[in-house]
């Protein structure tokens, strides 16, 4: 098959029918391996929504949990109903269906946006499987296509409903209007997203046929039956929905919240970088020049702190992403101003409606998304392909072929990455049970499919409002957890620390590697190739009550004999005298060879009072005859008249091992304080590492 099959737009009806087919068969061969998925993200939640469809006493009045934050009633769900109905239609058919099935029945919506892709970029004159292929070899694209959430399945009817609403603006026929508007109804009952496309429809008709105002009023039809959906339920339950009711992001990040969408505009779907730099003459480069000093001085001045433990290879990946896409934009707005000014071509009106849509839901992105993610711009992303490579004449078609293979390698690789901590999900419970046999008595935070499988498991999910008993335990993954423990004011003693890992070389969301494909709350950078570990999963076993522990009694040294693994040291004391400030208590520890340990300890800082009200800080230094040295300080641990405070941490011990290592606890004590601090609870946890 030459190079010109994929580089020109066909000529007659049999050979589009033809490129459409053979794009079907690509988009399904490439996300066949992933039917298997296990479920991931969302897809639990979507899955809860779908078993009490149709039921309106439970769907409406039945709480749920998300974070692990209580709302009392689904109503105020961000989302409509599109995707619990076609699982509550799946659930129909079995009350535990397997993973492919829901995979397979999300699978058409897959095809059907690489389809309506190309049938848009065909109205624009675009060679169509170009665009086509651009969207599914993107890494947001594999990503999403294998999940049970609303992503693709909104761009397939959104997509749907504009190149109908298109192709009826231009033909004045009525059928492909009313196939707009039913298209895009089920869009609105898809995600609330897509009310933004009401700009698309207005500049379209506003731009190319000014006389078919009809039409886009016509447009408005499509939200009747949401209105009907929710005016039914406030018939029976006396409530509308209020799905803006969720505050995700604090001040800091919501602050920081358009420097991530600004590269990862860019960095997230990789392909357009290789479509830009294939674009790229020499009288593009002054814009090109411009956009990355805008870039550094917004990411500079707008950042500040943000970045402080990226390393310089990561700074500089996310500032050429934000270097692209205000190129991107900077031509874009260029040629926008140029064919709004002169140039009254079919092509230019094109231009105009595409660049103009694009920049309006690139502001609504930006301003009024309740945090960032990849995701967030998926629907646009077809226009933003087609606008590419609206000049292919131009373009170096080696160039393109080599971004899309390497593209298409690269969302291979996240989407096996994806696919593989999905997996550790489905898997771990059944690690947990060879190492707590008390199946009972533990709990377990954490969400999305870590919760599902957990909960099948048997295990109960610990809620912020819950309580524990000494004696059960709680496991914690750290990445996929929004209630940590250590938010939870109550005594425990790390067990076991397990790290997870899967094989893969690239991270898609993690706090260290600053990978935040999901979200900004895991990172500023979509994916980042390394070897950190996909999870952490700390498993507790709850305290019957704070015990501290006086070290000034315990000035000997504690020797931990080669090859023999201890977990608990237990320190004994006549716990009534407090560490004075800038005491130490050294202890003598002897790791054995290869091992990865980590020192874990509480602290109680008891009722009483501190001189001009500033806090105790607890630090433990860790040194080696070598030189080698680890300090980690606690935040401070303000003083309360009323309560005890206990904080947990941890001392990563890894480099030690092998050498005998001093221990020195320090308590630094404000002038003036009157009260009581204590170490307690100091246990040597070994890190097992757990392959999946």
């Amino acid at each position: 098959m030459n190079s010109s099959f994929w580089f020109k737009v066909p000529e007659n009806l049999a050979e589009q029918r033809k490129q459409i087919g053979l794009l079907a068969v690509i988009t399904v061969l490439a996300l066949l391996p992933f039917v298997n998925k296990p479920f991931h993200i969302d897809d639990p939640l979507w899955q809860d929504f779908g078993k009490l469809f149709f039921n309106v006493d439970s769907f409406y009045t039945t709480p749920y949990y998300m974070f692990g934050n209580r709302y009392e009633t689904i109503i105020d769900s961000p989302h409509p109903t599109v995707v619990p109905f076609i699982n509550f239609l799946i659930f129909n058919f079995s009350d535990d269906p397997p993973e492919y099935a829901f995979h397979l029945v999300f699978l058409p919506f897959a095809v059907l946006s690489a389809a309506f892709t190309y049938c848009l970029a065909l109205r624009f004159r675009v060679a169509p499987m170009l665009p086509a292929l651009a969207l599914l070899f993107s890494p947001p694209f594999f990503i999403l296509a294998t999940s049970l959430m609303t992503d693709v399945i909104l761009y397939a009817f959104l997509t749907g409903s504009l190149l109908f609403y298109i192709r009826a603006v231009d033909g004045g026929d009525l059928k492909y209007l009313a196939a707009a508007v039913v298209m895009f109804s089920l869009a609105i009952a898809t995600g609330f997203q897509a009310l933004t496309f009401y700009a698309a429809f207005f500049l379209y008709f506003w731009i190319q046929n000014p006389r078919r105002f009809g039409y886009f009023f016509a447009m408005g039809i499509a939200v009747v039956p949401m209105i009907l959906w929710y005016g039914y339920h406030y018939r029976l339950i006396g409530k509308f929905p209020d799905p803006l009711h969720l505050i995700v992001l604090d001040a800091l990040s919501k602050k920081v919240q358009p420097l991530y969408f600004l590269s990862q505009f860019a960095l997230a779907y990789v392909v357009p970088i290789g479509f830009v730099c294939a674009w790229l003459k020499p009288k593009y480069w002054k814009a090109f020049l411009i956009s990355g000093v805008l870039a550094w001085a917004l990411f500079k001045f707008a950042g500040h702190g943000v970045f402080a433990d990226y390393t310089l290879t990561q700074k500089g990946v996310f500032w050429l992403g934000g270097c692209f896409t205000f190129f991107i934009l900077w031509t874009g707005a260029t040629r926008l101003y140029e064919g709004f000014r002169s140039d009254q071509s079919e092509q230019a009106r094109d231009s105009r409606f595409l660049w103009s849509f694009v920049f309006i839901f690139f502001i609504v992105v930006l301003g009024f998304t309740p945090f960032a993610t990849s995701r967030y711009f998926f629907p646009i992303m077809g226009m933003v392909y087609i606008l590419l490579l609206s000049q292919t004449a131009n373009l170096r078609r080696p160039v393109v072929m080599a971004t899309l293979a390497l593209a298409a390698v690269a969302s291979l690789a996240t989407a096996k990455a994806d696919y593989n901590f999905a997996a550790f999900c489905k898997q771990f419970p059944k690690e947990v049970a060879q190492r707590v046999t008390a199946k009972d008595r533990v709990w377990f935070v954490g969400e999305w499919g870590f919760r599902a499988y957990m909960a099948k498991a048997g295990y109960p999910q610990l809620m912020r409002e819950g309580t524990v008993k000494a004696g059960e335990f709680i496991v914690e993954p750290t990445i996929i957890s929004r209630l940590w423990v250590d938010w939870l004011d109550f005594p425990r003693r790390l067990k076991k620390r397990l790290v997870i890992r899967t094989g893969d070389a690239i991270n898609i969301f993690n706090y260290e590697a600053h990978a935040g494909f999901w979200g900004q709350h895991w990172g500023m950078l979509p994916f980042w190739p390394g070897n950190k570990p996909q999870e952490t999963v700390r498993i507790f076993e709850v305290q019957p009550d704070i015990i501290p522990f006086d070290l000034l009694g315990e000035m000997g040294s504690i020797d931990f004999p080669l090859g023999q693994k201890l977990e608990t040291v237990k320190l004994s004391g006549d716990s009534r005298s407090a560490l004075s400030a800038g005491t130490n208590a050294p202890l003598a520890v002897k790791l054995k060879p290869g091992g990865k340990y980590n020192l874990q300890f509480g602290i109680a800082a008891l009722a009483g009072s501190a001189g001009g009200g500033k806090p105790v800080v607890f630090r433990i230094v860790a040194r080696s005859a070598s030189g080698d040295v680890a300090i980690y300080e606690t935040p401070a641990v303000p003083v309360d008249q009323s309560a005890s405070r206990w904080i947990d941490a941890d001392l990563s011990l890894e480099a030690f091992a092998g050498k005998p290592v001093e221990l020195i606890f320090q308590t630094i004590l404000p002038d003036g304080y009157q009260g009581q601090a204590y170490w307690s609870s100091i246990n040597l946890v070994e890190t097992e590492i757990v392959r999946i």
